[in-house]
C-alpha cells in the first residue's frame, strides 16, 4: 500500500477552498495558523484527563458525575476536586460566546438538509478520521469501535442531533450532557493509552490533542459551509456566523481553550484550511491499524434505514463523494471501496440535493421543507439509535472501554 507523500489532504482543502478568500489569505496567516495548530497539537483537556484518570482509579464515582451533569454540583456534596474542575469549566461561558447566536446557529444546522450534513460529515469527519493517524490509532485501540461502526455511527448523529435540538446547548440540557459525557470519554482514552500503549508521540503529537477536537467542531461549522452551498444551501451572512457560533460552543463543551477557538467563519476557515495542509498519514508500521477502522466503516456503510438495499445505495454515494473529495491518488492507497453502479446514480443525487434544498426559498413551501429537516433530527435518528441499538439514548460508556 503505497501513501502519497506530501500533503496527502491537499485535494480535500481545494475541493471545500479552491478559489476562496481563505486561500489567498493563507500567505500572509500562514506562520500564526501554523503556530496556533503546532500548539494545540500539543495540548490535551488536561481537566476530562484528570477526571478520567480518577474515575479509573475509583476516587471519583462515575454516577456523582451523572448526577453533577443532572442537577449541578449541587448534588454531590463534597464533590471531589477533579469533578468540581470538570464541571466549573464546562458551564463557564467566555465573552466570545453568544449564547443566542449558538440557539440560532442549531436552527440553522437543522435547514440544511439532512442528506447534506450526513454527507458531509461522513466523509470529512468519521471517513478522514479512519484515515488520519491521531484519530484512526486512537480508534483502533477500542475493540468496540472497530466491530460496531453502524452503532458509532448512529450515537454520533444523536449527540449531534441533542446538540442541534431547540435548547439543546443551554445549561443542564441533553445536548450539554452529551457534549460533557464525550469529552470525558476523551479523557478516559487519553488516560487508558498513557497506561497501556507505547504512543509514537514524535510522529503523531499528543493522542486526541486540542486541534483535533477543535477540528471535529468545526465539522459542524464553518467547514460545512462551502460543501453545504455546492448542495445548494446558500446560507445568509448572519447564518453563517450563527452556524460558527454553534460549533465554537461545541469546541468550548469538548475542552478546547476559549482563546484557541474561532468564532467567525473566516477564523474558523482558516484554521481548517491550515489543519488539512497539516494533517498527515500513518506511519508504515502503522497502516494496519488505521485500515483496520476504515475497512468495516466503508463496508457496512451510514445506517440510513432498515433496509439493507437503502443503506447499500446510500453507501455507495458516500463514497463517490469521498472519491470525489479525497482524490484518486489518496483513495486508491488506502484501498478505498466504489461502487460500480454508484458512479451514475451518485450525480443524479446531488441534482436532487440540490433542488430540494432550493425549496427553502419557495415561500409556500418553506414551512414543509424545515419540517422535514428537523424531524429527521428529532424523529429519524432516535428511531434509528433504538433500532441498532435498543435505546433511545446514549450513554456514552462504551465508548471509553480500549483493548
Amino acid at each position: 500500500m503505497a501513501f502519497p507523500m506530501q500533503r496527502p489532504w491537499q485535494h480535500l482543502a481545494d475541493a471545500y477552498f479552491s478559489g476562496s478568500q481563505t486561500v489567498l489569505r493563507s500567505a500572509n496567516y500562514y506562520d500564526a495558523a501554523q503556530e496556533k495548530y503546532d500548539r494545540l497539537s500539543d495540548l490535551t483537556d488536561t481537566i476530562s484527563d484528570d477526571l478520567g484518570r480518577a474515575i479509573i482509579e475509583k476516587r471519583v464515582q462515575r454516577t456523582d458525575f451523572d448526577k453533577a451533569l443532572e442537577l449541578g454540583l449541587e448534588a454531590v456534596p463534597n464533590a471531589p476536586p477533579e469533578l468540581v474542575a470538570f464541571m466549573e469549566s464546562a458551564t463557564y461561558i467566555p465573552p466570545s460566546i453568544d449564547m443566542a447566536a449558538v440557539e440560532r446557529g442549531g436552527a440553522v444546522f437543522r435547514s440544511i438538509p439532512a442528506i447534506t450534513s450526513v454527507v458531509h460529515s461522513v466523509v470529512s469527519a468519521f471517513i478522514f478520521a479512519s484515515i488520519y493517524p491521531n484519530s484512526a490509532i486512537s480508534l483502533s485501540l477500542n475493540k468496540n469501535l472497530i466491530t460496531a461502526t453502524q452503532r458509532r455511527y448512529i450515537e454520533s448523529y444523536k449527540y449531534m442531533a441533542d446538540t442541534v435540538a431547540p435548547h439543546g446547548l443551554s445549561r443542564f440540557s441533553k445536548g450539554f450532557k452529551s457534549a460533557c459525557r464525550v469529552r470525558l470519554v476523551h479523557g478516559f482514552v487519553r488516560s487508558e493509552i498513557a497506561r497501556h500503549f507505547d504512543w509514537n508521540y514524535e510522529a503523531y503529537r499528543k493522542p486526541i490533542n486540542q486541534a483535533g477536537v477543535l477540528q471535529t467542531a468545526m465539522v459542524s461549522g464553518s467547514y460545512m459551509i462551502p460543501y453545504a452551498a455546492s448542495m445548494g444551501s446558500r446560507l445568509t451572512a448572519q447564518e453563517q456566523s450563527d452556524l460558527c457560533m454553534h460549533a465554537a460552543y461545541l469546541a468550548l463543551l469538548q475542552g478546547v481553550p476559549p482563546e484557541f477557538i474561532p468564532t467567525s467563519v473566516e477564523e474558523g476557515s482558516d484554521f481548517t484550511y491550515n489543519y488539512l495542509l497539516n494533517a498527515d498519514l500513518p506511519l508504515a508500521e502503522d497502516r494496519d491499524k488505521a485500515m483496520s477502522v476504515l475497512q468495516p466503516l466503508t463496508e457496512k456503510g451510514f445506517p440510513v434505514s432498515p433496509s439493507k438495499m437503502i443503506t447499500t445505495i446510500f453507501n455507495g454515494y458516500i463514497l463517490e463523494e469521498v472519491w470525489r473529495l479525497f482524490g484518486d491518488e489518496l483513495c486508491r492507497s488506502v484501498n478505498m471501496p466504489r461502487y460500480a453502479l454508484a458512479k451514475f446514480y451518485a450525480p443524479l443525487m446531488r441534482t436532487a440535493t440540490r433542488l430540494f434544498a432550493m425549496t427553502k426559498s419557495i415561500a409556500p413551501l418553506r414551512a414543509r421543507y424545515l419540517d422535514i429537516n428537523a424531524r429527521f433530527w428529532s424523529e429519524k435518528v432516535p428511531a434509528m439509535l433504538t433500532y441498532i441499538t435498543g435505546h433511545a439514548d446514549v450513554a456514552f460508556t462504551e465508548t471509553a472501554k480500549v483493548k
